[in-house]
């Protein structure tokens, strides 16, 4: 029996002392268990701070730039602010200048239109008829002032252009009321002369009386010439054409200058003035008559002529009594 109660004691005692240490094993686990919840939770907290700082960096950052973006934007405006009132003074000087031009554009109009009346007569119906339609564009509402300068300008130009070439065409001819159909030929502005078809008939324009007038014969062959030159039917060449030169009324008054008599010579080249060439400016009061062709008195090729002289602004040039002519055919 006491055996046996040793052995009992021995094997029982054991078992009353695995209560507290379960007990503890367990306060240890859930301890534990309860860290790592809270460690869970630190972490999940820690990440959303980090997550809210860098939200509150890339908001703070982006704030910085709206800032300075704004800041631009308003130095953007006051610009475009002072732009603005810029173009409105702008805006104010090109009303007063299209209230100045409009009347300018008009007085240059009148003056083209003095100048072509007062012009030799060549090409008649097509400068007419450009006058004409620049009369009415001015008249049309629809058309813009840039639109109406630039119109009137290529006028101009056209009508400047026209002293320094050569020309020959065919057209109407109306002398004793009977229109005939000729060719004319014109050098510049420096002579205006026709030929019959059947070249039985050649004639000039005398600035003087601003009348049509009869060449001798001897003058058919040297027009033809000079008809076959303008064309580009012949090379260029030396050819005699009547001139008619402006002299003082009064043989008193009157100064050596050019010879007296219709017969001077021109050299016609075989193409107008080259692309490059500087416009002449045109003077509708006073036109000077400039062209391409090389002028040179009829006893003198190979000196250079004087200058045609004109009449004064208002005053027709008087008249030249031709010499009698002295033909010399060209080699």
């Amino acid at each position: 029996m006491l055996v046996l109660g040793s052995v009992l004691a021995v094997f029982g005692a054991p078992a009353d002392a695995a209560g507290p240490l379960d007990a503890a094993i367990d306060t240890r686990v859930t301890t534990q268990k309860e860290a790592a919840d809270s460690q869970e939770r630190i972490d999940a907290v820690a990440e959303e701070t980090d997550a809210m700082l860098l939200d509150f960096q890339h908001v703070s950052t982006q704030t910085d730039e709206l800032k300075i973006f704004d800041d631009q934007l308003e130095r953007q405006v006051e610009t475009q602010r002072k732009q603005l009132a810029h173009f409105e003074r702008q805006l104010a000087t090109v009303r007063e200048t299209q209230r100045e031009i409009v009347p300018s554009l008009l007085r240059m109009l009148v003056a083209l239109e003095e100048f072509v009346a007062r012009d030799a007569p060549f090409l008649v119906e097509e400068r007419k008829a450009r006058l004409a339609s620049l009369k009415a564009m001015m008249d049309n509402p629809e058309v813009g002032l840039p639109e109406r300068f630039r119109r009137i300008m290529e006028a101009y130009q056209v009508e400047t252009d026209y002293g320094r070439t050569i020309e020959a065409y065919s057209g109407k001819l109306a002398r004793d009321g009977k229109p005939r159909t000729v060719d004319f030929l014109r050098a510049g502005r420096v002579a205006l002369v026709y030929a019959t078809l059947d070249g039985g008939e050649t004639g000039y324009w005398d600035r003087g009386t601003r009348e049509w007038k009869t060449l001798p014969r001897e003058y058919g062959e040297p027009v033809k010439q000079a008809l076959r030159v303008a064309r580009k039917q012949s090379p260029p060449d030396l050819v005699r054409l009547p001139i008619a030169v402006a002299v003082a009324p009064d043989p008193a008054d009157a100064k050596p200058a050019l010879p007296a008599g219709p017969e001077t010579i021109i050299w016609l080249p075989a193409s107008t003035a080259p692309p490059d060439a500087t416009p002449t400016e045109i003077a509708p009061e006073g036109p000077e008559f400039e062209g391409s062709a090389t002028v040179a008195p009829a006893d003198d090729p190979v000196a250079g002529a004087a200058p045609t002289a004109a009449s004064p602004p208002g005053q027709a040039p008087a008249a030249v009594e031709p010499a009698p002519p002295q033909v010399q055919k060209s080699p």
